[in-house]
């Protein structure tokens, strides 16, 4: 039998039905990971600082048959995480999944060098301001008795990243904060995992794709001999989406081309 013909058939990797707040959409990964989502059947609301470009991928969203809803949002402004709440119940009477896609990294410079002012920000933005929208979100997903929070980190993370210390020191520090949650809010319902690229072909990596011998220098260390599209991230960010993952909290899923390895 057809299982497609089957009402009663739906694959544990659908997301129809469900409503995700995708942070970060406008571009590079994020933008990747809210088409990826909307092509599992997802509704959407997306959030960043670029409404225009959120727009357009709105639009993108929309032609797949789902209801997508935009909110310009800056992460490293407190008020507009009300702004972002308000506008996520008026779009949906739950929502099912969070995906974190925010960071920045303004600068590679040796750690002796940074300027505190960079530091400062880098936490504010990648750590801080991420801990405010999971708080608010986890909240209503307690109440709800279920949700799914996917953040995405880095595999600079994971091991000794120079000139990027601020940016990875963050990083690794969601990464904790993703391990803490799982084991906290398990008994609601709430699986929270992250999902930690390794070099992906987006504007943050620009400077180092565009100069052809650094580029090199580092995909020799990379087994498969490249960096990833965005594209090759967001499938992981589904699947921990899913109820395919129904059993997985608390857990760092790495898609770097075997680089950590």
């Amino acid at each position: 039998m057809d299982p497609s013909s089957d009402k009663h058939f739906r694959s544990p990797f659908s997301l129809s039905s469900k409503n995700a707040l995708v942070l970060g959409a406008s571009q590079g990964i994020g933008r990747a990971i809210a088409i990826s989502l909307a092509e599992a059947g997802a509704n959407l609301l997306i959030a960043s600082r670029q409404e225009p470009e959120l727009e357009k991928v709105a639009a993108a969203t929309r032609q797949l048959g789902v209801e997508c809803h935009v909110c310009r949002f800056d992460i490293s402004e407190p008020e507009d995480i009300n702004k972002l709440l308000e506008k996520a119940r008026s779009s949906y009477d739950r929502i099912d999944i969070l995906v974190n896609c925010i960071g920045i990294n303004p600068k590679r410079i040796s750690f002796e060098q940074t300027d505190k002012n960079i530091s400062d920000l880098i936490f504010k933005v990648n750590l801080f301001g991420a801990m405010d929208v999971i708080q608010a979100i986890g909240k209503i997903m307690i109440n709800q008795k279920k949700g799914a929070i996917i953040n995405v980190t880095s595999t600079a993370a994971l091991h000794g990243a120079p000139t990027l210390a601020p940016y990875a020191a963050s990083k690794a520090a969601l990464q904790s904060l993703t391990r803490t949650l799982a084991l906290e809010w398990a008994q609601y319902g709430v699986r929270v995992n992250d999902v930690a690229p390794g070099y992906v072909h987006t504007e943050l990596t620009h400077k180092v794709w565009s100069n052809s011998s650094l580029y090199k220098e580092i995909t020799n260390k990379i087994p498969m001999r490249r960096f990833a599209l965005p594209e090759e991230i967001s499938p992981a960010v589904v699947f921990l989406a899913s109820d395919a993952s129904s059993y997985i909290t608390g857990s760092t899923l790495v898609v770097d081309g075997g680089w950590t390895t």
